[in-house]
Parts: structure tokens; C-alpha cells; sequence
């Protein structure tokens, strides 16, 4: 009697194990946990991990779990601090949110490089400019001479541009085409005019212009050079020598006279000539066109530094925003700009304008690292890189510290950081490795 008993205890006692853990099996395998917080079971969530480079160790709340690529399953819903390291490379850090039953994803990070900067060229430039495929354009007096010089900083090659004599240092203005291949140096000859010297950096071919006013490239098309006189307006095109007649009425175009400002008896017109009409009526005052991306035209008035970014496709309001802007770059569809102490992004898609950081010293230059969600930012002793894949959660990481920093510029794969400045005794161009 007893073990038939015993073996009705074992029965029950085994259907009962059954029904407390079938529910608890299936939940599981449905990605349910209990969380002792909440008191409940609740559904995890997934982060996904990815790193350039890859093989960055992930660590969740300061625990290891896994290298980059890497993909964290069954993961309670809540707010982690998640980390990526990798020797050699600045850490980086930030909080994340993961939900029930969604993915996180942690994309694109960026680590840079913990290296040592080392100078390229020991030089005091009175002058310089960097081109669009990081060229540097300066200049330097010797006696009476002030000469002007190329340097690929890359490669430590350079050569001699022009020599001008009894030159103001203080005058000279640099200005590169788009692409890099033409430079203009421009300086006042003491009078309303200025002497504009085109350096065709191929051929090494000058032209001189002496009578301009008012001279600049065509920044959405290259090679042309927007040429103003005492007398009228020309667009000059650099590649065959051809010169163009515009209206009295022009006051600057763009994109070889696709848009043009003209000026009218109450206002200043943005004028789409393809299409024969006027987009847009600004005040009267100086503008310049600065830039044309897709359908959006900057425009910058030059008594206010104040610029005006025009949707050339839209009629009823075309003036999509109004901000004064000391640097300014475009990256797929978002325009980045800053007035020196705000930095902000305006997304041409939505209208919407969003603060990204704030700081209380000056901003002197901006530029969009190649990968990632990444602006890198120059203050006067020191760069630093921006994450803003979550504008929420931006993440600083401060590549190099200077005594005085004048401006800097990215290679074009952005594996090698370009600085001119100061540092302890010497003064020139530095460079930083940011990559392998």
C-alpha cells in the first residue's frame, strides 16, 4: 500500500512541476524574463553593436559581454550604460534605452585613434587657406617679398606659387575652387581695386585680374569665377578662357547662372533662370550666394553675416531658415552649422532645426568626419569629435590639445587630422593619425 502511495505523491507532484514550469518554458522562449524590479515577467529586447574598427570590446554596465560586430539577446527593458573599447583607440561611452520586443541599434561608432601629434612643417605663415583636398595655400615674408606656397601636407611636397613685392601680409585672401585646382589669392593695391591672381595648380598657369570689385568662385560650378567691374558683371570659365556678359542688374549668381541675385527697385531677387522666374524677395542689402545643394540655395547677407537658406521648389514660403552662421556643412539632407557657441542641425526634409550642443567657448571651424554620425570641432586649444547618431545623448571624444590652434582639416578618408597653429615652440603644420 505504501509505495502505491508514495508513487500517487510522485504522480501528482509531477504534473504540478509540469504546470508551474510548461508556462515558464514557453515564456522563456519567447524572450520573457523576470524582473524582480518590476515584480512581473516582461519581454526583453535586443541591442545590436557594431564599430569602425571592429573588435571593440562591449561592456554593459561596466560587465564584458561580447567584441563588435555583436548582437545582445534577451536583454531586460531598461537604461544601460554601454561601452566600447579597443587598445590604442579613445574609449567611448553612452546610455542607451532598450525596449520590449524591439532592437536597439548602436551603429556606426566611431573609435579614433590615442596617438601623438607630430609636426609636418616648422614654418610662421602670415597667410593660409585650405583646399577642398586638403592643400595648403600660405604665405610668408622675407624682406620686401611676400611669396605664396603650396604644401601637401601629406606627402611634405611643395612649390612656390608667386612672389609680390611691398606686400601687406595682413591683405592677402585665399579662395580655392571646388575642386581643389584652382586658387585665387586676392590683395588690395591701395586703391578700390584689388590684384586677383587664378593659379591653375596643374599647369601652374596666372591669370591676373586688376579692376575687379568684386571676385569670387562659382561654388556649385567649377571652374567659373564670378567677375564683378565698375562696369558690369562677367562669368569667367577658367578651363577655355570663355567670358560671359551678365545684366547691370546681377549682383552674384551660382551654378553657372542657373540662380542669380538681381537687383530690382525694392528688393533683391533670387531668380531661377532655367525656369524663368523669381524664387524668393530678400531685403535690400549685400548678399552673396555661398552654396547650392540639391534644390536649397544659401544665400548670406555681408553686412550682417546672416544667411538665408532658399527651397528653390518651393513657392508659397521659400525661405526655409534665417540664421547667422559662422561655418556651415551639408551631409545627406541635414545642414550643420554653428554661430560660434551653438551648434545646430536643420533637416531640409522636415523644416525642423535642432540644437546639438552648446558651449561657452568659440567654435572657430567645423568639419563632417567621413564615417559615422561623427562633426569634428576646432577651438582655439583643442579638437574635438562629436557623436550624433542620438542628439539626446551626444558623445565627446577630444583628439588633440594645442597651445594655439588656428584651423585644422580631415583627410578625404579621414584617417589622418591636418592642424596649423602653435605648439610649445614650434609654430606650422601638425598632423594627428585619427585611423589605422
Amino acid at each position: 500500500m505504501a509505495p502505491l502511495a508514495a508513487r500517487k505523491i510522485f504522480f501528482y507532484f509531477y504534473i504540478l512541476l509540469f504546470f508551474i514550469t510548461a508556462p515558464m518554458v514557453v515564456l522563456y522562449t519567447a524572450g520573457y524574463r523576470f524582473n524582480f524590479e518590476a515584480g512581473r515577467f516582461v519581454q526583453t529586447g535586443t541591442v545590436s553593436v557594431n564599430s569602425t574598427p571592429k573588435n571593440a570590446v562591449i561592456r554593459f554596465n561596466s560587465v564584458f559581454l561580447k567584441k563588435t560586430p555583436g548582437i545582445i539577446r534577451q536583454v531586460l527593458p531598461g537604461t544601460y550604460t554601454i561601452t566600447l573599447e579597443k587598445d590604442g583607440f579613445h574609449s567611448w561611452s553612452r546610455e542607451i534605452d532598450v525596449r520590449s520586443r524591439e532592437t536597439t541599434y548602436i551603429e556606426d561608432v566611431v573609435l579614433f585613434l590615442e596617438s601623438d601629434l607630430e609636426i609636418v612643417q616648422q614654418e610662421d605663415y602670415d597667410a593660409f587657406s585650405i583646399s577642398p583636398s586638403g592643400i595648403l595655400a600660405y604665405a610668408t615674408t622675407t624682406d620686401s617679398w611676400t611669396e605664396i606656397w603650396r604644401l601637401d601636407v601629406s606627402s611634405g611636397e611643395q612649390f612656390l606659387l608667386d612672389r609680390i613685392a611691398n606686400l601687406d601680409p595682413s591683405a592677402i585672401r585665399f579662395e580655392w575652387s571646388n575642386s581643389g585646382d584652382y586658387l585665387m589669392v586676392t590683395n588690395e593695391n591701395g586703391t578700390q581695386f584689388f590684384r586677383n591672381t587664378l593659379i591653375d595648380l596643374k599647369s601652374e598657369a596666372e591669370s591676373i585680374i586688376t579692376i575687379a570689385t568684386n571676385i569670387h568662385f562659382d561654388r556649385a560650378a567649377d571652374p567659373i569665377v564670378f567677375v564683378e567691374t565698375p562696369f558690369r558683371s562677367h562669368l569667367l570659365n577658367l578651363q577655355n578662357g570663355e567670358v560671359e556678359n551678365l545684366d547691370n542688374d546681377i549682383i552674384d549668381t551660382a551654378a553657372n547662372n542657373a540662380f542669380s541675385l538681381v537687383q530690382s527697385n525694392d528688393f533683391v531677387l533670387l531668380n531661377d533662370n532655367a525656369n524663368d522666374r523669381a524664387i524668393a524677395a530678400l531685403p535690400q542689402s549685400d548678399y552673396q550666394i555661398l552654396d547650392v545643394n540639391d534644390t536649397f540655395v544659401l544665400v548670406e547677407k555681408l553686412t550682417t553675416r546672416q544667411h538665408i537658406l532658399i527651397d528653390t521648389q518651393t513657392q508659397r514660403e521659400p525661405i526655409a531658415l534665417q540664421e547667422y552662421m559662422t561655418e556651415f556643412e551639408w551631409k545627406d539632407g541635414y545642414l550643420y552649422f554653428s554661430d560660434g557657441f551653438e551648434l545646430s542641425r536643420y533637416n531640409t526634409q522636415t523644416g525642423e532645426t535642432t540644437l546639438l550642443t552648446r558651449t561657452s567657448e568659440v567654435m572657430n571651424t567645423i568639419d563632417i568626419y567621413p564615417e559615422g554620425n561623427v562633426l569634428i570641432i576646432g577651438y582655439s586649444n583643442r579638437i574635438e569629435a562629436l557623436d550624433v547618431s542620438d542628439i539626446s545623448r551626444t558623445v565627446t571624444t577630444n583628439l588633440a590639445f594645442m597651445d594655439q590652434i588656428d584651423t585644422f582639416w580631415l583627410s578625404r578618408r579621414g584617417e589622418m587630422l591636418y592642424l596649423t597653429g602653435t605648439e610649445e615652440i614650434d609654430s606650422g603644420a601638425f598632423v594627428i593619425s585619427l585611423n589605422e
